[in-house]
């Protein structure tokens, strides 16, 4: 199994996305994102995302938020990275700082792969509380930008699986 964050977020798979309007269309933008680029559909990817954020919002502060979940129809782990250009209300319950999120990552593993889906989880949450990263990341103007910031993390922090 791949264990290097930039070929596991590829180029493909991130999205700067210039209006958003809602969790929920947020959510099948990449869902259909997924369907095009990994086959998987995008009503199981949807269903799977809001029935994870039924559990609890996936926001943890500092502008971000983790979306996640499991799938079986799936053989590895599948990460996308969704920049908004302006701040969205997300709908944490927690508090008014977990509610505005601007990046997101997502992260699909295959059910049973628990140990990559808690090393990625602990990856993303570790990019997002990165201030200075995020702030490069913030700067860059598309995916291709974003995908070099991302390799460069991956350069220096490989994943331990």
């Amino acid at each position: 199994m791949e264990t290097n964050l930039a070929v596991l977020l590829p180029e493909k798979h991130i999205l700067w996305i210039s209006e958003s309007h809602s969790k929920k269309r947020i959510f099948e933008k990449i869902a259909i994102m997924f369907e095009n680029t990994s086959g998987l559909s995008r009503d199981k990817t949807f269903r799977m995302l809001i029935d994870r954020e039924r559990l609890g919002a996936t926001s943890i502060g500092n502008g971000g938020a983790i979306p996640h979940g499991r799938l079986n129809d799936i053989e590895a782990p599948l990460c996308a990275l969704m920049r908004l250009q302006k701040p969205m209300p997300y709908g944490a319950a927690v508090s008014e700082a977990e509610n505005i999120v601007q990046t997101l990552f997502f992260l699909i593993t295959p059910k049973g792969a628990d140990k990559i889906h808690l090393v990625l989880l602990s990856t993303f949450a570790e990019i997002l509380s990165n201030e200075d990263f995020m702030q490069s990341l913030g700067e860059c103007a598309d995916a291709i930008a974003a995908h070099a910031k991302i390799k460069e993390w991956a350069d220096s922090h490989p994943l331990q699986v």
